[in-house]
């Protein structure tokens, strides 16, 4: 459980509640990670919740650098952001199911192939 400016972070409404004091302090575009539950986009427009994927969980210690480095590919690529969070996802997905760190990053095949197989969350 997480917690922000005294928030706990226990449901998509705390978080919701988190991003819109980000908001507030002039942050534009806010994604709050949300383990399996996928990731929370927040931007003045509203909210969008994007799924995660269902996977066996290995071990996470790459699972946030995997999810920010997919991030940084996908807004350099200029993909909408809701677009870029569902790759992250997949990304962070695919991470946690290997032991290690290095060895546990996918490279680009594998997660096209991920999502091409697990539509359902797209």
């Amino acid at each position: 459980m997480a917690s922000f400016k005294g928030i706990k972070i226990k449901s998509l409404e705390d978080a919701k509640t988190a991003g819109k004091i980000l908001l507030e302090k002039g942050v534009k575009n806010i994604i709050i990670t949300l383990a399996e539950k996928g990731a929370l986009i927040i931007t003045e427009s509203g909210a969008i919740h994007v799924p995660g994927y269902k996977v066996n969980p290995v071990d996470s210690v790459a699972a946030g650098d995997s999810f920010n480095g997919a991030l940084a590919v996908g807004i350099s690529n200029g993909k909408p952001l809701h677009e870029v969070v569902r790759f992250t996802n997949a990304v962070g997905a695919l991470t946690v199911t290997k032991e290690g760190a290095i060895p546990s990053l996918p490279n680009l095949k594998e997660v096209q192939e991920f999502m091409e197989q697990n539509k359902e969350y797209v």
